[in-house]
């Protein structure tokens, strides 16, 4: 769809389409850090997963697109399971 738009629709157009995800997160993440009560640990977290998301990402270089799929299916299934676990312990 973007290549029926001109060279400057199509420029802003995907620059939106590609900046706006990353820029929303960017605030979500800001307001959640001032309201933790443990802001050091939560940007551990960030960190930590910014490190491995991108090892997953130079995974699929080798395992493919498919099995990276299936790779973060396990683990948000694994993050559910061990939210779902903390809350009956904690």
């Amino acid at each position: 769809m973007l290549l029926e738009l001109g060279l400057v629709a199509r420029g802003v157009a995907g620059g939106l389409l590609n900046g706006l995800p990353v820029g929303i997160a960017g605030l979500l993440f800001s307001q959640l850090l001032a309201r933790s009560p443990h802001a050091d640990a939560a940007l551990g977290s960030n960190l930590l997963g910014t490190v491995l998301g991108g090892c997953l990402e130079y995974l699929s270089v080798f395992t493919g697109l498919r099995a990276l799929t299936l790779i973060a299916i396990a683990l948000y299934a694994a993050a559910f399971a061990a939210l779902r676990w903390t809350r009956r312990v904690g």
